[in-house]
């Protein structure tokens, strides 16, 4: 028997009655078993189009003998069952079921995708969730449910954009800024010129964390009247302290690396950590050509090699690395990715 946690929504008809209704319908499955509903919970709508009536939220907890597919196979039918019908993305819905959690099972499928990749920062799927699964975790992240809607109450309103150069983290880091009103962090990345790295390439990095330490520090004074470490309008930032670890995989050798690691736990211990990382994903070939550098670079081909291997650091750094909620973006189409980080940042709220 595996132990699944699944959200539900409604904002159409009778949320509530729906809910209900649809939670102990999942009893009468001959491979599945209700644990536990959590209480309603009303929240605004996140994304989509204007206008939405406010939903419904819950959270069940079941036990069941299907595989993963053939428990979203029941979601659907439920939904479809009560009236569901689907068109425009994040429309209004009579009821939306997702499978967050099912065991300590990680699914990446074109159909399916275990755990939701938008569950960890999405206040009103942890708030319903963690009254029925408090202890069960995010099996990426490593972290509980109770932990993960802790965090969202407690963490500064930080959000740290990040991604290898060429993806378009500052230029979403601005709009993300200007669009909730917020304050910016700019990075205080020196010039080679500055620094003095004695041929090493992890003084380098230790001087990039140096310098950024300075600005994320809980004691940093990020404007006149508010420590960042307080802060509640928000924050947004085009790096993040973790990615000269990203760098560290491939650019600096063992002994190196070892070195900037011990310095990285020491600053991290001493910053602001973000509520949520907005991680922007880039094939090599795409960065290079986006900026321009696939006619003015002669090794083309070693150039997009070495940035799709810093591709898999940043995936086993930010959705393996144990450092909280976040948003894994795929970056090629602009447009999606910043309907994708606006609705992320009214969702942790």
């Amino acid at each position: 028997m595996a132990t699944c946690l699944v959200s539900l929504g409604s904002n159409l008809g009778e949320r509530e009655e729906t809910l209900r209704r649809a939670a102990a319908s999942f009893d009468d499955h001959p491979a599945i078993r209700l644990d536990a509903l959590s209480e309603f919970h009303e929240s605004q709508p996140v994304g989509g189009p204007t206008g939405q009536q406010p939903y419904v939220n819950a959270a069940v907890l079941l036990e069941t003998e299907l595989p993963a597919q053939e428990l979203l196979d029941v979601l659907e039918e439920t939904e479809s069952l009560f009236g569901r019908t689907r068109g425009e993305r994040w429309a209004p819905r009579t009821l939306d079921l997702d499978l967050l959690l099912y065991g300590d099972e990680v699914i990446e499928t074109p159909r399916l995708v275990v755990p939701h990749p938008r569950m960890s920062f999405r206040r009103f799927v942890l708030q319903p969730a963690a009254e029925v699964a408090a202890e069960m975790r995010h099996p990426q992240i490593g972290w509980s449910i109770g932990r993960l809607l802790d965090h969202l109450t407690a963490a500064a309103n930080y959000v740290a954009v990040t991604g290898p150069a060429g993806s378009g983290k500052t230029a979403l880091a601005h709009r993300l800024q200007k669009h909730f009103g917020g304050r910016w962090i700019a990075d205080a990345v020196p010039s080679l010129s500055e620094i003095d790295d004695g041929g090493q390439k992890s003084s380098r990095e230790i001087e990039f964390l140096r310098r950024r330490t300075m600005l994320l520090g809980r004691k940093a004074e990020n404007a006149p009247t508010e420590p960042i470490a307080n802060a509640s309008s928000l924050l947004v930032s085009d790096f993040w302290l973790g990615q000269s670890l990203v760098y560290a995989e491939d650019e600096i050798d063992a002994r190196e690396k070892t070195a900037l690691q011990k310095y990285w736990r020491v600053v991290h211990d001493e910053t602001v950590q973000p509520k949520l990382i907005i991680a922007l994903d880039l094939s090599g070939a795409a960065i290079l050509k986006r900026t321009s550098e696939a006619s003015k670079t002669v090794n083309y081909v070693a150039r997009a090699g070495k940035l799709d291997r810093q591709r898999v650091a940043w995936d086993r750094h930010v959705r393996w690395g144990g450092h909280g909620p976040f948003l894994w973006l795929d970056a090629a189409d602009m447009q999606r990715t910043w309907s994708e980080a606006q609705a992320a940042v009214e969702a942790m709220q």
